[in-house]
């Protein structure tokens, strides 16, 4: 009897990991470790001297980025987004990787225009964080072009100083004969417009120094991007209201959002939101892989 009690009571400790009181704490602990370390990376970075790239910056930002791409539970992430540190430290935190991919995106942009200089091969595919971007590009197109929407004039706004996704959504699709880049940066607009002149681009991508709520063009777009690091989420929101007064019915607005701790990087878009500045949402495509930013596809009612 008393050996059977052994056995009986062996059998329920190896089943214990089932159990909800069990998953509970495991959880728990996943999701203290996540928040201990985010906010260690986030106080290295806020206390560089400089976001510019270099071998300490890029460590942080690497780290942050691949522990934001990996799927975790649902209960793990919740409890991580709702932690009281992570919800304060987050804007913050947006903000320093919203400067920090700026000034990443600056150096690789006058490197390429370098390497272009010096007739490389092919230096575009150089660039940290190329697969990336085609990854999105292609996740981008696919999208758009599975709701039916037309490509001939697309809209960027918030291209950058490296504006890849422009790039290389043009090489991908011959469909797309136009592309305005829209940014209200003097130095954005200068070195992205050099590195289209070095590829041969600069008959179908043109560029546009603007604030965004101020470009005139919207309402002759087929497509309009709305980049990821374009304002926070209530800017998103007041720009969304006001370009949807400008395109015309059916066109179509593309968002870059955030699902999952991605959210600790960009600014999450709901259908809903979006739906409420005016447009109908068609298409939402979260990505699992290393790919960071979602895609909200509407189009104007």
């Amino acid at each position: 009897m008393l050996h059977h009690q052994l056995i009986q009571d062996d059998r329920d400790h190896r089943h214990c990991n089932h159990c909800p009181l069990f998953r509970e704490n495991n959880s728990v602990t996943e999701a203290q470790k996540l928040v201990d370390e985010i906010e260690h990376i986030y106080l290295e970075l806020a206390t560089q001297p400089s976001l510019k790239p270099s071998s300490c910056v890029n460590t942080l930002f690497t780290r942050l980025v691949q522990m934001c791409v990996v799927e975790y539970d649902q209960d793990v992430t919740h409890r991580v987004l709702r932690h009281p540190n992570i919800q304060a430290l987050t804007g913050p935190l947006r903000a320093i990787c919203s400067s920090g991919e700026y000034l990443l995106e600056w150096y690789w942009a006058g490197k390429l225009v370098s390497l272009y200089k010096q007739e490389a091969a092919n230096p575009i595919s150089q660039f940290v964080y190329y697969e990336n971007y085609v990854g999105l590009s292609r996740l981008e197109l696919h999208a758009l072009e599975g709701i039916g929407a037309t490509l001939t004039r697309v809209v960027f706004v918030g291209s950058g100083p490296l504006p890849l996704s422009s790039i290389l959504m043009a090489q991908q699709c011959a469909k797309i004969r136009h592309v305005d880049n829209v940014d209200n940066n003097h130095q954005a607009i200068v070195i992205s417009s050099q590195l289209v002149r070095s590829l041969g681009m600069q008959d179908r991508l043109k560029f546009h120094e603007v604030d965004a709520s101020q470009y005139a063009g919207y309402g002759h777009a087929d497509v309009v991007i709305l980049g990821a690091l374009v304002g926070d989420k209530q800017q998103k929101m007041e720009f969304l209201k006001r370009i949807a007064d400008d395109m015309r019915p059916g066109a179509v607005v593309m968002v870059r959002s955030a699902h999952s701790l991605r959210k600790l990087l960009y600014p999450s878009v709901e259908p809903f939101e979006l739906n409420a500045c005016g447009f109908e949402t068609l298409a939402e495509v979260h990505p699992h892989n290393e790919v960071v930013n979602s895609v909200l596809i509407a189009k104007r009612r």
